[in-house]
C-alpha cells in the first residue's frame, strides 16, 4: 500500500466535536477510547464501557476550551 493511502485511512489528530457546554472544538482521536485498551478478545467481550469525559481543543489542539463526554455505544454526528 502507497504511503499516500494509509494517510487516507488513517483517522485525523483532531476531530471535530461539540463539548458538554455547546462550544465547538476538537477531540484527540488518541482520547477517545478513555484509556481502555482490553489484552485479548474475551476481555474486550466482557468488558463494561461506561462514560468518559475528555479535553475538548481548539483548533490549535493545545488548548482546552471544555470537555467531552463520551456515551458508551453511541456517537452523535453532526453533518456540517
Amino acid at each position: 500500500m502507497s504511503s499516500h493511502v494509509s494517510e487516507i485511512l488513517t483517522m485525523p489528530d483532531l476531530i471535530a466535536a461539540i463539548g458538554d457546554n455547546g462550544v465547538h472544538g476538537y477531540v484527540k482521536d488518541s482520547d477517545l477510547n478513555c484509556d481502555i485498551e482490553p489484552k485479548s478478545l474475551e476481555e474486550a467481550m466482557n468488558m463494561k464501557y461506561d462514560s468518559c469525559s475528555i479535553p475538548l481543543y481548539d483548533k490549535n489542539g493545545k488548548t482546552i476550551i471544555d470537555s467531552f463526554t463520551t456515551n458508551a455505544g453511541t456517537v452523535d454526528y453532526v453533518a456540517e
